[in-house]
């Protein structure tokens, strides 16, 4: 408790918001990351249940689970920082069976807790509920479920890419009709090599933001961050976004005409509108295996955009890992831009905006 004195402290101080776990899986499995041993309640620890199935259904461990939350609230509510309230994290991993977690008892006791959570938090933060894998049930359906989220990692091996499973995720989730994005990632569940953990940084926080989420992706490996004292992927992601409000733009995913020598290679996300395009555009090889690559330079790649207001546009283009390189000026006459890309490597992004509707 003391700890997230200090944490709520620091986040108030560095603008950053943060989401509650209060049960973490492995406290209620014996299958995965297995804490049920641990767990007070465990009667083999004077408690007064015998797995961990049990917990979702016993009146007293309601009542204590109640109690508990009572007491959250009670201290820590009060923080404008704390982004939301996930009951239990990885739900899917719960229990002493794999395949507990689609038990209709799971979903019972979600709204049963999450609805007296909700109830007496007097600040009305958000609540959600955390799965490694896409699920389609009907907890996520239930109005005290403010957005979802899950995990994204993937395996290369099985013909995974991060790109391909960010739009799986973000065309799944939509089904539920709320703010979606993925929490956590980073390469396969076990790590990967420092070449493809770097690039799975920049295409996790790129990938994310040209995908209509509510939010760019938690990296697992934190710790990779700082020893390689990797800040500037973000900076750099956040300099390119600083003017792009995604309150107030009403952004919808755009298509992207690339032309020129090389461009079936490149994909691309983009989101924008009649007024305004934003575009991160990447080697398909690139998502696949970095180690000891040599990636061709494109330097004959033509942009197309259709459907825009016809009148004077800025145009930046922007690097993953040395931020803004150039800034132009493009007229249109026709309901369409065309423009070329500065020569790039593995990756590039741009901006384009009718200048009228600069801020």
């Amino acid at each position: 408790a003391w700890k997230l004195d200090k944490i709520l402290e620091l986040a108030e101080k560095y603008g950053i918001y943060l989401q509650i776990v209060i049960i973490n899986h492995g406290q209620l499995s014996t299958f995965c990351d297995a804490e049920w041993r641990d767990n007070p309640y465990n009667k083999k620890n004077k408690g007064f249940l015998n797995i961990p199935e049990e917990f979702f259904t016993d009146k007293l461990a309601k009542e204590y689970t109640k109690k508990k939350l009572r007491y959250i609230v009670g201290r820590w509510s009060y923080s404008p920082n704390i982004f939301s309230w996930i009951l239990i994290n990885e739900i899917n991993l719960i229990g002493s069976k794999r395949r507990f977690y689609r038990k209709p008892v799971v979903g019972k006791w979600y709204e049963e807790i999450g609805s007296y959570l909700k109830s007496i938090d007097p600040y009305k933060h958000l609540l959600s509920c955390h799965y490694t894998i896409l699920v389609d049930n009907e907890l996520l359906r239930l109005p005290i479920i403010d957005f979802t989220i899950t995990n994204a990692y993937y395996d290369v091996r099985k013909g995974q890419t991060l790109t391909r499973l960010q739009k799986k995720i973000y065309d799944f989730n939509s089904r539920f009709k709320k703010p979606t994005f993925i929490s956590e990632y980073g390469g396969t569940p076990w790590g990967s090599s420092e070449e493809n953990l770097k690039r799975d940084i920049v295409v996790g926080l790129w990938g994310c933001f040209h995908l209509p989420f509510a939010a760019t992706p938690l990296f697992w490996w934190h710790r990779f961050v700082d020893e390689f004292n990797l800040y500037h992927y973000y900076r750099i992601l956040s300099q390119f976004s600083s003017d792009i409000d995604r309150i107030s733009m009403e952004l919808d995913e755009e298509k992207v005409e690339l032309e020129g020598k090389g461009s079936r290679q490149l994909e691309y996300f983009a989101l924008g509108n009649k007024y305004f395009t934003s575009c991160w555009i990447y080697d398909y090889s690139v998502v696949r295996d970095i180690k000891r690559k040599n990636f061709p330079l494109f330097s004959e790649i033509r942009v197309i955009l259709k459907d825009k207001i016809p009148g004077s546009y800025t145009v930046s283009f922007w690097d993953m890992e040395k931020g803004l390189t150039k800034t132009e000026s493009v007229e249109s006459t026709e309901k369409y831009l065309e423009f070329r890309i500065p020569p790039f490597r593995k990756w590039v992004a741009f901006k384009v905006k009718l200048k009228n509707e600069e801020k």
